[in-house]
């Protein structure tokens, strides 16, 4: 979801159309894969609900997340999901998923700063707080000048 990250990476054209915030329900965020800095992101079944951007995108776009994700490396897999967006449903809505789970760990501060960053200003505000008190709490992550 963050631009500053597309845009680092050079791709930042493949992902100009936003469609919404799209509400994936029965799911939660968790930074289940263990990187040698800390957590990264990944959606889990719950009872709750992850939000997030949704793009449409071409074929191009959607090699550059198989690389950028690991797929080929069987990091994380493609999972198609339904998704709400402005109480419309959207079907087969693609993501992506840690393959194997890990106990859930803290995520590195400029991995932080970048989930916060994309979810800014798009995101429900309620839906922020909570990530961002999720990582406070959970995390005892620290708030440095406002940001992460």
């Amino acid at each position: 979801m963050d631009d500053k990250r597309m845009e680092v990476a050079g791709v930042k054209e493949k992902f100009t159309i936003v469609i919404g915030c799209g509400v994936a329900r029965n799911y939660s965020l968790a930074y289940t894969r263990q990187a040698a800095d800390g957590g990264r992101a990944d959606m889990v079944e719950s009872h709750d609900s992850v939000e997030g951007k949704v793009y449409r995108i071409d074929q191009d776009a959607l090699h550059y997340l198989f690389q950028r994700e690991g797929v080929n490396a069987h990091i994380y897999r493609p999972a198609f999901i339904d998704v709400k967006i402005d109480g419309l449903s959207y079907k087969n809505v693609v993501t992506f998923l840690v393959i194997d789970k890990e106990e859930e760990v803290a995520p590195p501060a400029h991995y932080a700063m970048e989930i916060l960053r994309g979810a800014q200003d798009f995101v429900s505000v309620d839906y922020y707080r909570n990530l961002k008190n999720g990582l406070m709490t959970k995390f005892q992550m620290k708030l440095e000048g406002g940001h992460f």
